[in-house]
């Protein structure tokens, strides 16, 4: 089924990041004893995908993880458009340096490559002065709704 397939390639993709991130982690600690440790290659970002639906600084959700869009663009390790994401927590493979290219920059294990069709935009909420001025989470001034923070009732004297 076609949910089998998406579920073989994200596992596929996974685990050519993951061998990625031990091949980068390999070189790294060889640069280090060896003394010929030196700033990584950069790679520049695009704004957003080619299809437009992920934009740098977006937070999505890949596997169940919550991050943020930090890269989009080519890699030196696949051919096709991929997109680096912070994770929130410590359960990535690397610090948004892959074999020896740095992506984007993150705590060690917040960072993973995927593809844009493995990720789920996540859905915006209302922060608290949002709701102060009572205005809807979209802000495009349509259909308004009120909200009210207070749980005071006014009486009639």
């Amino acid at each position: 089924s076609e949910a089998e397939v998406e579920t073989a390639a994200a596992t596929a993709a996974a685990a050519l990041a993951a061998a990625a991130a031990a091949v980068a982690e390999t070189a790294a600690a060889i640069a280090e004893v060896t003394g010929e440790a030196e700033r990584p290659m950069t790679s520049t970002s695009k704004e957003e995908t080619v299809d437009g639906s992920i934009s740098l600084g977006q937070t999505v959700i890949w596997g169940g993880k919550t991050g943020t869009v930090r890269y989009i663009g080519e890699v030196k390790f696949t051919a096709g458009e991929w997109v680096g994401l912070e994770l929130t927590e410590a359960r990535g493979m690397h610090n948004g340096n892959v074999l020896g290219i740095l992506y984007f920059e993150c705590a060690p294990k917040h960072g993973v490559m995927t593809q844009a069709k493995q990720l789920q935009v996540a859905s915006r909420r209302l922060d608290a002065s949002t709701c102060e001025k009572g205005e809807k989470e979209d802000d495009s001034g349509d259909d308004e709704v009120p909200v009210r923070l207070s749980s005071q009732v006014e009486t009639a004297d």
